[in-house]
């Protein structure tokens, strides 16, 4: 056998020890552990991954080992039940953990990353086991099945964490918090607190981080919630909560939210509330935000001008609400992403979708629409993805997109359209995809019968796929929902 065979083999069995010891199969784990000199990860062993938008262990600078070690620590966790100076995260989820004592992660200095989500830990023990100096992520979610008879939950006391900066504390029945949050976590950049049930009070004399950038409040049971504290937050979610409103100061509804002084918001998600009214001052402060959600509200009008200082409004959703007229969007010259989809829009003027010349994404499927009028849509160079399915067309009017668009996908599934001439494509050059699914059509289709271009892919059937990256339409099987796709932000936005 040759030296290069050997040397195969050699490497071959060098790479097999070391998966071996970063992923050892069937590993038993016996506490103290103590000299931990590699990685384990006993995944399989979890109930359930969380979602973590910030605060992975991957993402921590210096890191080494780490033991993914689900179901396997002891109820009670007492100072050195792990010894060990390289270990920088730890997982224990899903253990029956019901005490942690004070100083129980003494012993693993260098800690980075805890995660003990899913334990029975008691509610006023959650934060007190000693703090710990260098920890940046904590996770304690879904602690709650201790704790499912007590309706007061108040989180009240914790101990000193100086360098923690997302803490996640989700699902727990929490209905207060007690305490300073400035003074236990200093340093604290992102806090979740979804599925909770806490009310917006907590937040008018609660003291956070001045670090404090994104506030996670999804579903909650918040009516109104005042602004005063959170002035540096850049990035606010407060899905599926009960808020009536949106205001800038002094506002005219009780429950509402207030966003005087927040001119470093960039990120506001408001979807599934019961929103019915946005003042007309409502972004005097909040002129920078770059994506707006007010997806499935009761908005019936936006009145002119509410929009106009956002001038750097990049993504906004106004999916599923009630409005019967298109709000003025031609001062929003930023706008990349726009979704107006399921509400009761029934007719397109003209001039009312121009100047937007960063605009790609434009969602107004599922409306009532059953006119469009020329120069409808003008000086839309970027746009590439226009959604006018389920609505009432039979016909487009002459003109009513100009030319110069990159438009490239148009779906108009679910309509009343019964030829290609009525469609009126001709100014259209760039169009690659168009889906018909769901018309009444009256003639077999063909590129050369409807003198359509060569490179134009027509989709006629709903078992035909189209799978693309990012998947803009899926239509397997009997139908499945068309989307269009959201301006991620993804370099900017860290949840």
């Amino acid at each position: 056998m040759d030296s290069t065979k050997w040397t195969i083999i050699i490497l071959v069995l060098i790479l097999n020890k070391i998966y071996t010891l970063a992923y050892p199969p069937n590993e038993k784990i016996f506490f103290p552990l103590r000299y931990v000199d590699h990685s384990i990860n006993l995944k399989c062993c979890s109930t359930k991954n969380a979602l973590l938008p910030s605060g992975k262990c991957e993402d921590m600078r210096n890191r080494d080992l780490f033991l993914t070690i689900p179901g396997t620590s002891p109820t009670n966790l007492y100072p050195g039940f792990i010894d060990s100076y390289r270990v920088s995260c730890l997982t224990i989820s899903d253990s029956l953990i019901e005490h942690i004592a004070v100083g129980a992660f003494d012993f693993v200095p260098n800690l980075l990353y805890l995660d003990i989500s899913r334990n029975r830990i008691e509610f006023c023990d959650l934060l007190m086991f000693g703090g710990h100096n260098r920890l940046i992520t904590l996770i304690i979610d879904d602690n709650n099945k201790i704790q499912s008879d007590k309706t007061d939950l108040v989180l009240a006391r914790a101990d000193y964490f100086p360098r923690l900066e997302h803490l996640y504390l989700r699902n727990n029945l929490l209905q207060g918090i007690g305490l300073s949050l400035r003074q236990t976590f200093p340093s604290l950049t992102h806090l979740y607190l979804s599925d909770n049930r806490l009310r917006g009070q907590t937040f008018d004399y609660l003291e956070v981080p001045l670090t404090l950038t994104h506030l996670h409040l999804e579903r909650n049971r918040i009516h109104c919630l005042n602004s005063r504290q959170l002035i540096n937050l850049s990035s606010l979610f407060l899905d599926g909560n009960r808020i009536q409103s949106v205001c800038w100061w002094q506002c005219q509804n009780s429950s509402h939210l207030n966003l005087y002084g927040m001119s470093q918001l960039q990120f506001l998600s408001l979807a599934r509330n019961e929103i019915t009214h946005i003042e007309c001052d409502t972004f005097e402060d909040a002129r920078y935000l770059k994506s707006l959600n007010f997806a499935h509200n009761t908005i019936e009008v936006i009145l002119p001008g509410i929009l106009d200082g956002l001038q750097e409004l990049r993504d906004l959703s106004l999916s599923y609400n009630y409005l019967k007229t298109v709000p003025d969007f031609r001062h929003i010259r930023m706008l990349t992403s726009l979704s107006i989809d399921h509400n009761y829009l029934d007719t397109i003027s003209t001039g009312t979708f121009t100047d937007l010349y960063y605009l790609k994404w434009l969602s107004l499927g599922g409306n009532h629409i059953n006119s469009i009028n020329s120069d409808a849509f003008v000086n839309l160079p970027s746009l590439e993805e226009l959604d006018l399915s389920h609505n009432r067309l039979s016909y487009l009017a002459t003109g009513w997109i100009g030319g110069g668009t990159s438009l490239r996908h148009l779906d108009i599934r679910g309509n009343s359209f019964t030829n290609i001439d009525s469609l009126f494509l001709n100014n259209v050059a760039t169009l690659t995809h168009l889906y018909l699914q769901g018309n009444p059509l009256r003639e077999v289709v063909t590129p050369a019968r409807w003198q359509l271009a060569n490179n134009l892919s027509v989709y006629l059937e709903y078992g035909s796929s189209v799978h693309r990256k990012p998947c803009y339409v899926s239509c397997d099987q009997i139908y499945m929902e068309y989307s269009i796709p959201r301006l991620t932000l993804s370099d900017e936005w860290n949840w």
